[in-house]
């Protein structure tokens, strides 16, 4: 393992006393510190060697020194396993990823998506700035929100309140269009 050492009397940290959440006094001198060290540190040394390159090995493109796992099935390129992305069984480098996003030859990855439950209150809410348009929005707007009630909302969890809150405002909004044309009528 490699050593940390008190910053004052220079004396060897046990591994015990690394990641801990509130400050911990010296064995040696008592000075109180906080270590936070990555995990690899506390790998033996032969875990840390097995992903090096032996004689007779492939190397990674991007990192010679790591031994290769996996080919990517876009360019050749051999990948050790920090490299080595999957995509739905495929294995692919980060260059191939970036090129294929930016190309649009990887369509399956979401980067981003409609959030319709917005759409549709928006769709309802906004006509009301200009009342007229209701006549035509407030429809549309129960169409939009019972259509794409079911799609995905969005990446991060999010209830399906607007889709309802955007019917009931067209409802409301349809219903004083009809109040307005009885009204008229009578």
């Amino acid at each position: 393992m490699a050593g940390i050492t008190c910053t004052k009397c220079s004396a060897e940290i046990q591994a015990g006393l690394l990641n801990l959440p509130d400050f911990t006094p010296c064995q040696s001198c008592g000075t109180p510190f906080i270590a936070n060290v990555f995990p690899a540190l506390y790998r033996q040394e032969d875990a840390l060697n097995a992903a090096r390159v032996s004689e007779g090995q492939s190397s990674c493109f991007y990192h010679p020194a790591n031994s290769a796992m996996n080919a990517c099935e876009r360019c050749g390129r051999f990948l050790c396993s920090v490299c080595d992305i999957e995509l739905e069984g495929s294995h692919i480098c980060p260059a191939c990823l970036s090129t294929g996003r930016k190309k649009g030859l990887i369509n399956n990855l979401n980067t981003q998506r409609t959030l319709y439950d917005s759409v549709a209150l928006k769709i309802s809410l906004y006509p009301l700035l200009l009342f007229p348009f209701t006549i035509f929005t407030a429809p549309f707007s129960i169409y939009f929100a019972i259509k794409n009630r079911n799609s995905p909302i969005s990446i991060l969890s999010r209830s399906r309140y607007k889709f309802i809150l955007a019917i009931l405002l067209s409802s409301i909004q349809i219903i004083g269009w009809l109040a307005v044309i009885v009204m008229a009528i009578g």
